[in-house]
């Protein structure tokens, strides 16, 4: 069974980690069909029997690249008799790395791909790479390792909670980090080659990754406190849901 909105056949896909369990593999993919409407959902998470990690995201990579390509390639055959297809990928942990190599080797052939992942995580898919790409982490999920999330997370904190402008609060977060302490009142520090140059980066983080901080605290797993991480976001999955049968692009 497929999910469809009016116009096109959704195909839904899950990419994992490898560090969690077949089982829960399965279960987070379960909770993604359920969201769906029990909607087929094919599994292609990083192979725990790979020992470099190098080697498990490849061949996820490869796999499902090919597999989303053929299911586009098939749909193409099939002309005006087939629906067009919109392809969504759910990932966290490795499989945020393997979605954003699928994205870059399928660039050119112009897919209709929404990835939504989630978590803690060191890999951000730039948005241009496809239709929708999305990112949800709760704060509690946040790590001082995961700079370019904690940036963002940072910045816009200081516009909430000071009253910032989102320009004054780029320049605040690039200074602190700087010179470890607040902006110069006589403004010296504001033409200084580095601090512009770090604001800029910063400036980039907001235009390149599109991020969701979530305050609340991540619910209780349905399935025991051993489940992966993925399970804290369900909460998340049937606004998904209202925006693919409403997207923007």
């Amino acid at each position: 069974m497929t999910a469809s909105t009016s116009a096109q056949t959704l195909r839904v896909f899950f990419c994992g980690d490898s560090k969690t369990t077949y089982q829960q593999e399965l279960e987070c993919s379960s909770l993604v069909s359920k969201s769906f409407g029990n909607t087929s959902v094919f599994l292609n998470s990083p192979s725990p029997f790979l020992s470099s990690e190098d080697e498990r995201i490849a061949q996820a990579t490869t796999l499902l690249a090919r597999d989303i390509l053929e299911l586009h390639d098939l749909s193409k055959r099939k002309g005006a008799k087939g629906d067009p297809q919109r392809f969504l990928v759910f990932t966290y942990g490795e499989g945020i790395k393997v979605a954003e190599l699928t994205l870059k080797k399928l660039f050119q052939h112009n897919i209709d791909i929404h990835v939504y992942s989630f978590g803690g995580t060191t890999t951000l898919i730039p948005k241009n790479l496809a239709c929708t790409v999305h990112h949800y982490v709760f704060q509690t999920h946040l790590n001082p390792q995961y700079s370019i999330l904690a940036r963002m997370h940072s910045i816009l904190l200081k516009m909430d909670s000071q009253k910032l402008s989102y320009e004054v609060a780029v320049m605040q977060e690039a200074s602190e980090k700087e010179l470890e302490n607040a902006l110069n009142r006589n403004g010296e520090d504001f033409f200084n080659p580095e601090l512009m140059s770090r604001m800029k980066k910063y400036e980039g983080y907001f235009k390149s990754y599109w991020v969701t901080f979530l305050d609340e605290s991540p619910s209780e797993s349905p399935y025991g406190k051993e489940s992966c991480e993925f399970f804290a976001y369900a909460r998340i999955f049937q606004e998904i849901v209202q925006s693919e049968y409403n997207p923007q692009c």
